[in-house]
């Protein structure tokens, strides 16, 4: 009897440890790795475009100043400081470009006109390529 009571209290105390250590790895830890409980990160990546292999551009934005940064495997170059309203927020871009549904439509399109300039080309029709199983004109 006193063996099972000692293995349930084993299994209690490792399910203890679990949970507290899941609680400390999900909640805890990010604050900790930010910088702090209770403080706000001030450094915050804007964007990263590879170049190379191993080296890449990435504008950071520290407060209000935003810096456009070189980073290779060797170094990390501060190129320029960009004044922070000269950068848009991708909204603008966004609302410019259009949805993927347009795009789509518009290539099905393309792609009847060319269709039809290739049956013309070759003399046969669409269903001509159907009946026989095609799938090129």
């Amino acid at each position: 009897m006193e063996s099972a009571l000692a293995v349930v209290r084993v299994l209690l105390s490792l399910g203890l440890v679990v949970v507290l250590s899941w609680l400390f790895i999900r909640l805890l830890l990010p604050r900790l790795v930010r910088g702090g409980i209770g403080r706000q990160a001030q450094l915050q990546l804007v964007e990263r475009l590879p170049v190379g292999l191993r080296s890449y551009l990435c504008l950071v934005r520290l407060g209000e100043r935003v810096f456009l940064l070189g980073v290779s495997a060797a170094q990390i170059t501060l190129l320029a400081e960009i004044p922070a309203g000269s950068l848009d927020d991708g909204t603008e871009r966004a609302a410019s470009q259009p949805d993927f549904a347009a795009i789509l439509q518009r290539s099905r399109g393309r792609a009847a006109c060319s269709l039809q300039d290739l049956s013309r080309k070759y003399g046969r029709t669409p269903a001509d390529c159907e009946k026989r199983g095609e799938e090129d004109v």
